[in-house]
């Protein structure tokens, strides 16, 4: 080659351009990251707070759900998590308000008292009166002693007993 020559430029490899392809993914939505931060919180140390954090995490869960539905905004796994933990908290906790509100509401109901018993303790019939004795106790154990006196017509007078009746307990 000659100095004066020129040079042959080396030959350039052709490399051919991908097309960029660039995917946008939608905002993620705060209502979601929200609702997962007080979800933690609500699970870690809710108790303390009577689980208010896990309520607002439920219902921060269900407004974010509810805003992805034209798909304008991502975290839906974030929105479901946040519910998850939340109801974790809230579900025990509404249980347990409605056990303790129907043990109240059974334990306010007064209970009836039972009725008293009756014990006959002589029955007497004797020229067509019949003298019945009984005692009659209640709850308290207190007794009062009774006697009634029935006297009989002369047509119902052949059919009475004129022997002692044998006591017994009666009650209601």
């Amino acid at each position: 080659m000659h100095p004066n020559q020129p040079r042959p430029l080396p030959q350039q490899m052709y490399v051919p351009v991908m097309p960029l392809v660039v995917t946008v993914r939608p905002p993620t939505s705060g209502l979601a990251v929200t609702s997962l931060v007080l979800g933690i919180f609500g699970v870690l140390g809710g108790w303390c707070l009577l689980g208010i954090p896990c309520i607002l995490a439920v219902i921060f869960g269900h407004f974010a759900l509810y805003g992805m539905r034209d798909g304008r905004v991502g975290g839906r796994g974030l929105a479901i998590a946040g519910l998850v933990l939340g109801y974790l908290v809230v579900a025990p906790a509404i249980v347990l308000t409605m056990m303790g509100g129907l043990g109240a509401l059974i334990g306010s109901v007064e209970r009836a008292e039972p009725a008293p018993a009756a014990a006959v303790s002589s029955c007497l019939v004797s020229d067509g009166t019949a003298t019945v004795a009984y005692t009659v106790t209640n709850k308290s154990s207190d007794s009062a002693g009774y006697r009634i006196k029935v006297t009989c017509s002369s047509s119902y007078h052949s059919g009475l007993r004129t022997n002692p009746y044998r006591p017994r307990t009666m009650s209601r």
